[in-house]
């Protein structure tokens, strides 16, 4: 939503692999861009695989990056801050306990939620090539009006990497993600199923 009004859509799903699990997203913000994103990962949670693809104001955008033995391989064309540049990595060191920063938000209802609780997650951003650090914060509980109704939920603050922001996430279980508002943007991811 962009000031009150639909500007696109983001579908996650995340399903049983023969390798452990994978997760995809597809996003669509109105002509800005459009992208799909498949994470693939161990039961353990060790990474294992990021494909991307799609385009940025009409630009072609791809990203493929390879875990293996704790380290990650990658290369591919993205965003930045002059524009489109392309992006090549090998063998980064990744520690163990290391995500892959677009599995993110698949496992924010995964995390141990409670009043007053700092998650602190070591991630891989795998458009830089770089292992960083984001901090999640619980700073209230109040009520989230979403087109499913209204909720009970955790204020999230949401620091580190490009975009932070404020994450509302259910206060019961199975904690999903409900809303997301980037920090000095005029944008709300809001869930609607």
């Amino acid at each position: 939503m962009v000031q009150g009004q639909n500007f696109g859509y983001q579908t996650t799903s995340l399903e049983r692999s023969a390798t452990g699990w994978t997760f995809r997203e597809q996003s669509v913000l109105g002509p800005i861009i459009q992208q799909q994103t498949t994470v693939e990962f161990s039961n353990a949670i060790t990474m294992l695989r990021t494909e991307q693809s799609g385009r940025f104001q009409g630009n072609e955008l791809r990203l493929t990056v390879q875990y293996a033995d704790g380290n990650a391989t990658g290369e591919g064309v993205t965003p930045g801050q002059g524009g489109m540049q392309p992006v090549t990595y090998r063998d980064v060191a990744v520690p163990a306990g290391t995500v892959d920063d677009n599995l993110m938000v698949a496992l924010l209802p995964y995390f141990q939620w409670a009043p007053n609780a700092t998650v602190r997650v070591s991630v891989f951003a795998s458009g830089k090539g770089v292992v960083e650090q984001r901090t999640f914060r619980v700073v209230s509980e109040e009520a989230v009006v979403v087109p499913l109704g209204t909720f009970a939920a955790y204020r999230v603050s949401y620091e580190g990497g490009e975009a932070p922001g404020t994450y509302w996430i259910e206060l019961s279980a199975p904690h999903r993600v409900l809303k997301f508002g980037p920090a000095g943007v005029p944008l709300e991811f809001v869930r609607v199923r």
